[in-house]
């Protein structure tokens, strides 16, 4: 009885798995996604892998990660960084006791949005009247006994009530007490393809977007390259991060629509 199950449980689990390889197969493919002002193209490889690229003015976009196929959608999941609004970084400073340094790169943050700012369970504003003009906002809090802040943009609703877009939590080493925080602008792109749905039309041919895409074969060479790209870049992202004497710290997405109580110091 034994045997018959297993056998069972085998065939079943082997005919899901071919299941999903002709699936992914019936889509691997390159789509060229090029429009007047944007040159784009979409790999899907026989991996379940994808890599995403655009060229507009002088911005060079590069995307990657999984994706996954339920019934006729095609699902993309961009490695969780692209995702994010905020780059963050720690390092230490010998010379700063008991206190925690922020810096926040304010020349590329956004213009219509308000920064706020979670140190020690209290909400604040993290740009003033007297800031708002400065490249690089630096301010410094007393150190905190918790191991992490938050950051969201958002709008005053009222002077003591925000609505934050999604906060953000970012865990803090103990040896770290200088924050480096860099806005990361393509977010809302990778966001997009994430949330995006691609619909599988017929055999070779999708629809994103409301435009449909015809699929080319990939050649074995161009595969390769493809992924020789993609490795590529994630062994710059690591190597940058273990040159330099910051860290990347580990930042997690958390509830959208918020409304906070603001203490404005």
């Amino acid at each position: 009885m034994k045997r018959h199950f297993i056998f069972f449980f085998m065939s079943c689990y082997m005919q899901l798995l071919f299941a999903q390889q002709e699936k992914t197969t019936t889509v691997t493919g390159f789509y060229n996604m090029t429009q007047m002002e944007m040159a784009s193209g979409l790999y899907l490889l026989e991996d379940a892998s994808f890599y995403y690229y655009a060229i507009f003015g002088n911005v060079n976009l590069d995307l990657y990660g999984d994706y996954q196929i339920k019934e006729k959608e095609i699902k993309l999941e961009p490695e969780a960084r692209f995702v994010n609004e905020f780059r963050v970084y720690g390092s230490q400073e010998q010379q700063l006791k008991n206190e925690i340094q922020i810096d926040y790169e304010a020349s590329r943050g956004k213009r219509d949005k308000m920064l706020y700012i979670n140190v020690g369970n209290k909400w604040i504003p993290y740009i003033t009247i007297e800031n708002s003009r400065q490249e690089v906002i630096s301010r410094t809090f007393k150190q905190q006994t918790t191991a992490a802040i938050q950051l969201a943009y958002g709008i005053p609703i009222s002077k003591e009530e925000a609505l934050l877009d999604k906060v953000y939590t970012i865990k803090i080493p103990k040896a770290i007490n200088i924050i480096r925080i860099k806005l990361y602008s393509y977010a809302g792109f990778a966001t997009a393809l994430k949330e995006g749905a691609i619909h599988i039309i017929a055999p070779g041919k999708i629809q994103m977007n409301e435009k449909e895409y015809t699929k080319k074969n990939i050649p074995e060479d161009i595969q390769t390259k493809v992924k020789n790209r993609i490795q590529s870049l994630k062994e710059k992202a690591l190597a940058k991060q273990q040159t330099s004497n910051e860290k990347s710290l580990l930042i997690t997405e958390g509830d959208v629509d918020v409304f906070v109580k603001i203490v404005d110091e």
